[in-house]
Parts: C-alpha cells; sequence; structure tokens
C-alpha cells in the first residue's frame, strides 16, 4: 500500500476558471484496490478503481501536477471493503 500520507481528499479550485473539483482516494484493504471517488465540488461524483501501488502514485501525481491539493482535516478512510468507507463530512454534505 502506498504511504497513508497520500491518501485523503484533494481539490483543485480556480476561481479564475471556475474549477471546483476534488478526488478523494482510498485504499480497499479487502480487495487490495485503491478507490477513487471524484468530481466537482458540491456533486456526488464518480468512481473509479486502481489496482497496484504505482497507478495510484502515479495518479497522484497526476493530480498535484495539475494543482489538485492535499486537503488536511479531511478524514483518511481505509476500511474492511468498498461499501464500508466513509467520506468526510464535507462529502457527506455536499452529495445530499
Amino acid at each position: 500500500m502506498i504511504s497513508q500520507s497520500n491518501l485523503g481528499r484533494y481539490e483543485c479550485v480556480d476561481s479564475s476558471t471556475n474549477t471546483k473539483k476534488y478526488w478523494h482516494l482510498m485504499y480497499d484493504k479487502t480487495k487490495g484496490k485503491y478507490i477513487a471517488i471524484w468530481g466537482r465540488i458540491g456533486n456526488r461524483g464518480q468512481e473509479t478503481l486502481y489496482e497496484g501501488d504505482s497507478t495510484a502514485m502515479k495518479k497522484v501525481q497526476e493530480k498535484l501536477k495539475k494543482g489538485y491539493v492535499l486537503k488536511s482535516g479531511h478524514e483518511t478512510v481505509i476500511g474492511n471493503n468498498a461499501e464500508n468507507f466513509i467520506l468526510s463530512i464535507q462529502d457527506r454534505e455536499e452529495a445530499a
């Protein structure tokens, strides 16, 4: 598994281009896969699965190059399976 410090919620916000996106990376210990939930801030988002540490770390690096920033204060959740993942309180409020 990649370092837990790389797991969590990343955001890319640029008011000049009206960009407000998030990308939340989690790890499913049961399946040995990474799950990313991503989309526009304020929307529920979509889900993408990644296999392998190198693939997940490559996506993290891509997001950082695009201007995404790892946000502190968000839950970094590592559950037993995908159904038990809990997003941060902000994610749940935005999805409502």
